[in-house]
């Protein structure tokens, strides 16, 4: 997952990165340095905890978007069944 694809997934629901690190809970100083570098900081504490890119795809998936994989791999919202 890049920062692309964050930010893709952003403009598909009307979010901004503040309201996904807050469903997150990481820091918003972690999410900027993603979006500048790709770089996603680890913990400043020895404490275990999660794995930050993968609350950030767990967040987006669960509210409707999909990663694709493919020849140019993005992102776009699930169809609604019904």
């Amino acid at each position: 997952m890049t920062p692309l694809h964050v930010r893709k997934a952003l403009r598909l629901l009307g979010w901004s990165s503040v309201r996904l690190t807050a469903l997150c809970e990481i820091p918003t100083t972690a999410m900027h340095l993603f979006e500048k570098t790709g770089h996603m900081p680890g913990p400043m504490s020895r404490a275990p905890d999660v794995d930050r890119l993968a609350a950030i795809r767990t967040v987006l998936e669960a509210a409707g978007i999909e990663f694709t994989d493919g020849l140019k791999p993005t992102v776009k919202l699930r169809k609604l069944e019904g």
